[in-house]
């Protein structure tokens, strides 16, 4: 259903250890391409749009870009192809295949859940000077999807279909979850920390901790908006996919988790823990912060 590696050190170090991970699955992907992509991404040479979006990761990202040259290290693999790899799956999101809620009314208490069209790689990342995680992420992300940290902060990103709205940062919003997981234990730090960075594109990153606070931020090219809880929950992108869900929340994570999709993660702050689930097999793996057990 998945694969978990472990990450630790400075960023560059996190990257590197990914990239060892998954070089074999990256190079296949990068070898998959024309033989003109791959010349033009080995000689660097870059769109203007993959070139805004390189020069403001860098200016003010520059972990995540740091980590993204470590598993150009690790896998052998371009940085160019991670930069185009970016833009299209978070820039050019269809807003289709995930949905996030969040809830503080269920008997289990305070969760997040998030949807996925395909089965997402378990991170144990111990960064240098910050919070140990445990995260929902793919082999070319050097952030991540959803996740938790050891100081009880639960945090999810979801892309949106960009809009029309201009935007001073290339960056997509979305890669703003893996520095809330390394810095903070708490929805208020989070949420100011999301509201005064630069980013673009259009994405919600909810959030959730184990003293029970529920919040998130709508991020819209250059504005922020703040999300509060309605009657207790945040839902993002809900449509029909969840449906139920406030019915559910009593029966606790696996019934929410069920509601989103085929594929789900419930997030509990309090416990540190994720839960998968697979609806179409009926499989669920547990995962909490921390080295697993032997």
């Amino acid at each position: 259903m998945t694969r978990e590696i472990h990450c630790e050190g400075a960023p560059r170090d996190l990257g590197l250890d990914q990239g060892r991970a998954f070089a074999i699955p990256l190079r296949s992907e990068f070898d998959r391409q024309s033989v003109g992509a791959r010349w033009r991404q080995r000689l660097g040479a870059r769109t203007p749009a993959t070139a805004a979006l390189v020069r403001d990761l860098r200016r003010h990202f520059p972990q995540h870009s740091e980590a993204l040259e470590g598993m150009v290290s690790g896998a052998r693999v371009p940085y160019a192809w991670f930069a185009e790899q970016l833009a299209r799956e978070l820039l050019a999101s269809s807003g289709t295949e995930a949905a996030v809620a969040a809830s503080r009314g269920s008997a289990s208490g305070v969760l997040i859940a998030r949807s996925f069209g395909a089965p997402p790689c378990i991170r144990r990342s111990r960064p240098e000077g910050g919070f140990a995680s445990l995260e929902l992420t793919a082999p070319w992300y050097a952030s991540s999807f959803a996740g938790v940290n050891e100081g009880g902060l639960a945090v999810a990103g979801i892309p949106l279909p960009p809009s029309a709205d201009s935007t001073a940062c290339a960056v997509p919003a979305a890669v703003m979850v893996q520095d809330c997981l390394a810095r903070f234990d708490s929805v208020r730090g989070a949420v100011d920390w999301c509201t005064g960075r630069p980013a673009g594109g259009c994405a919600v990153v909810l959030l959730a901790d184990a003293t029970g606070s529920v919040a998130g931020v709508a991020i819209e090219g250059d504005r922020r908006r703040e999300l509060l809880p309605k009657d207790d929950w945040i839902e993002v992108n809900a449509g029909r996919a969840v449906d139920g869900l406030r019915t559910a929340a009593p029966k606790g994570p696996s019934a929410v988790a069920a509601q989103l999709g085929r594929l789900a993660a419930a997030i509990d702050p309090a416990r540190r823990r994720i839960e998968l689930h697979d609806a179409e097999t009926g499989r669920a793996l547990a995962f909490e912060v921390g080295e697993p057990s032997a």
